[in-house]
């Protein structure tokens, strides 16, 4: 799974575009309600059955040095991750030009989610949690 490949999944077509681009802001919203309730079983029925997370920690919280694979153990990580990062919200903002997550902690944000979808399905999940990579979402 590459961020490529999910890069141009926003069809040509203005309309097929704007239905796209919602379905994307709906997925990335319920998403970000089940992170506010740390709950892998609200999370599991928003994946698709193969999809993959990438986390990028860059050493500020334990994180798997691949991908994950399959709706469960996407959801339980997502939530692990979630919990490893004491005191912090999780709001839909746009990342990277599209409907995405920002975690935010008492000092500002400490982490990024990308989505992907395929179908009405989220595919791919990529979270950024490392401090180093963070720094520019902090300047308004």
């Amino acid at each position: 799974m590459t961020w490529r490949a999910f890069s141009s999944r926003f069809s040509p077509d203005p309309k097929a575009k704007a239905v796209q681009h919602q379905r994307l802001d709906d997925a990335a919203r319920s998403f970000a309600a089940a992170c506010e309730r740390r709950s892998a079983a609200d999370l599991a029925p928003l994946l698709s059955a193969d999809v993959e997370a990438i986390v990028d920690a860059g050493g500020a919280v334990p994180a798997p040095a691949g991908a994950v694979r399959g709706r469960t153990a996407v959801s339980r990580l997502v939530v692990r991750m979630l919990s490893a990062l004491s005191g912090v919200s999780v709001e839909r903002q746009d990342v990277n030009g599209a409907p995405g997550l920002v975690v935010r902690g008492t000092d500002g944000v400490v982490g990024v989610i990308s989505l992907g979808m395929r179908g009405t399905k989220i595919a791919a999940v990529w979270m950024v949690l490392n401090p180093d990579k963070l720094r520019h979402w902090d300047i308004r």
